[in-house]
């Protein structure tokens, strides 16, 4: 059996993610391009890091954003 392309759920690791960052106050850079996170997930991320102030740089080019997720996001920019 050959298995390509496998993407992994990472529905609970972005989650859990966003709540990290939300306290850390020493990362500056965050790069999330060509990522496949489903926009629920997604859209909790950026409710989750939405207090956090030490990010400068953000990047999610080549990802797939939609008005949900781009709501949220807008929240935390």
């Amino acid at each position: 059996m050959i298995l390509d392309n496998i993407q992994p759920d990472l529905s609970h690791a972005i989650e859990v993610l966003g709540e990290a960052i939300a306290e850390n106050t020493r990362l500056e850079v965050l790069i999330m391009r060509e990522n496949k996170i489903k926009w629920v997930p997604y859209c909790n991320f950026w409710e989750n890091i939405k207090d956090n102030k030490s990010l400068l740089k953000i990047s999610v080019a080549k990802t797939e954003l939609n008005d949900r997720v781009i709501e949220k996001m807008s929240i935390y920019l």
